[in-house]
């Protein structure tokens, strides 16, 4: 996606995956708008139980109805697929076996009710964002020595507690633009359909 302006609209160019600060001459690049759940070694593939449904940790598998319709819409191991059943069974058994990103992601899922996850690119740095369904917030997901998470608040276009994900404020306002911008895309979206 590439979003340039012109006379105060917002032009967004869907055939490419760039979004281009012309100011700074630096790109943000979004690279994936799911997040897939790495296969981990080590999770049976038998059935366990929760809540009189089957779930299937190794294959992410479960026989709850949400399930059964969240497969329809969305690929093998996406997040978004994942039903509390098996968030449950995956955090109380299995906690130790998930890595970082993936039990923040699960942990945000079901807590925060994030719907999207995307992974983007910014200055040669992975980072994911997150949304809830009514965009009240964003998530921007960057690893130091850790995975750790900062929140972004569109309608008052801000970080949470004042705590942006970089030290430097040029690569902090070019993010909150972007996230902003990715807002307004949104809601215009939204209405049209």
């Amino acid at each position: 996606m590439k979003i340039s302006y012109s006379n105060n609209e917002m032009i967004v160019d869907l055939t490419e995956s760039v979004y281009k600060n012309i100011s700074a001459d630096r790109e943000i690049i979004i690279l994936k708008n799911n997040f897939l759940i790495p296969i981990k070694k080590g999770l049976p593939k038998s059935f366990a139980y929760y809540n009189r449904n089957k779930i299937n940790p190794y294959y992410l598998n479960c026989t709850c109805k949400d399930y059964r319709e969240t497969i329809k819409l969305y690929p093998l191991r996406d997040l978004r697929r994942i039903c509390k059943h098996i968030f449950f069974v995956l955090i109380r058994d299995y906690a130790e076996r998930i890595d970082e990103l993936t039990k923040i992601l699960l942990e945000h899922r079901f807590w925060d009710k994030i719907t999207d996850v995307y992974e983007i690119h910014i200055q040669n740095e992975k980072l994911y964002l997150s949304f809830d369904k009514h965009f009240k917030f964003v998530r921007v997901y960057r690893k130091n020595s850790e995975w750790k998470f900062y929140t972004f608040i569109p309608d008052k276009k801000m970080w949470e507690n004042d705590v942006p994900p970089y030290k430097t404020s040029d690569l902090n306002s070019q993010l909150s633009q972007f996230l902003l911008n990715i807002q307004t895309f949104t809601s215009k979206s939204n209405k049209a359909s």
